[in-house]
């Protein structure tokens, strides 16, 4: 009975608790951190005679390549841990510029009111009327595709829903006592913004912007996998996939094993994001 007792404790632990998902992001997180030490092999680099050379656990696979090699013979744990170097620090830079500046915006918009409220919402529609898709590449047309490239598109497409957010929550932020009395002591608009206002919506932040990063990795995979995102050479995950979608009858693990850490990467943080969101909202909290 204490062993079954135990066991079932464990299991309420790691439902109430986002282990799983968690355990998974630090897993990324060390790989990509330690890429350029740990990595067995060199990313771009690889060796024709061992091209196609399949996972260990598959007939004629070697423990040399766990994940076994592409079709260039470049090894896909090497590519994959410094695959995960570049989409999380790609989605950090990304989800850094985009929470700051609609965080500011959309407290302006709800503080100021008035045309400055207006100008700015209709600037959030303009960015969710174009299609994403098709702008990305009428810019990458026209600059050409790098990481700073990249990094500007997304970052103008993803402000604004952390601007309506945000707006909503400061609409009702300000009008609470705490912020009459500021308005009343002589304090700056600006300084009630970053005073009173923004750290009032810090929780809802953290738990939007856990939940926009699965979106931006997989925004980055799909431009990258179309080959107007991360330029080759470069490991990333989406070209990764598009590398291997001629070969998915024969060599399967080139396209599906970069899937598969999209798609769990992509996953856990939107699981951790709905924990977040249940643990910052008391109303919402699992017992």
């Amino acid at each position: 009975m204490n062993e079954r007792g135990g066991v079932w404790q464990a299991l309420g632990r790691v439902r109430r608790w986002p282990v799983i998902p968690s355990l998974i992001l630090v897993i990324l997180a060390l790989a990509a951190i330690t890429a350029p030490i740990l990595a067995p092999y060199h990313p771009v680099r690889g060796d024709l005679r061992l091209r196609g050379t399949p996972p260990f656990w598959q007939e004629g696979g070697s423990m040399d390549h766990v994940l076994g090699t592409d079709q260039q013979g470049r090894d896909i744990l090497t590519r994959m841990m410094h695959g995960a170097r570049v989409s999380l620090t790609f989605a950090a830079l990304t989800m850094a510029i985009g929470v700051a500046l609609g965080a500011l915006l959309g407290a302006m918009s709800a503080y100021f009111g008035g045309h400055v409220d207006e100008i700015i919402m209709r600037l959030v529609d303009l960015t969710n009327a174009l299609p994403f898709l098709l702008a990305a590449l009428v810019v990458v047309s026209v600059f050409g595709a790098s990481f700073r490239t990249l990094l500007v598109i997304l970052s103008l497409f993803a402000w604004g829903g952390y601007a309506r957010q945000v707006r909503g929550e400061v609409l009702q932020i300000k009008e609470m006592d705490y912020v009459a009395l500021a308005r009343v002591a002589g304090a700056s608009p600006l300084r009630i913004i970053w005073k009173h206002l923004l750290p009032g919506v810090t929780n809802t932040l953290i738990v939007v912007a856990t939940l926009g990063t699965g979106q931006i990795i997989l925004a980055e995979s799909t431009l990258s996998f179309l080959g107007v995102g991360i330029p080759p050479p470069n490991p990333a995950w989406g070209s990764m996939v598009s590398d291997g979608r001629n070969y998915i009858a024969t060599a399967w693990w080139i396209a599906v094993i970069p899937g598969v850490g999209i798609g769990l990467t992509v996953i856990s943080l939107n699981f951790l994001g709905d924990w977040l969101r249940d643990h910052f909202d008391p109303r919402l909290r699992q017992v």
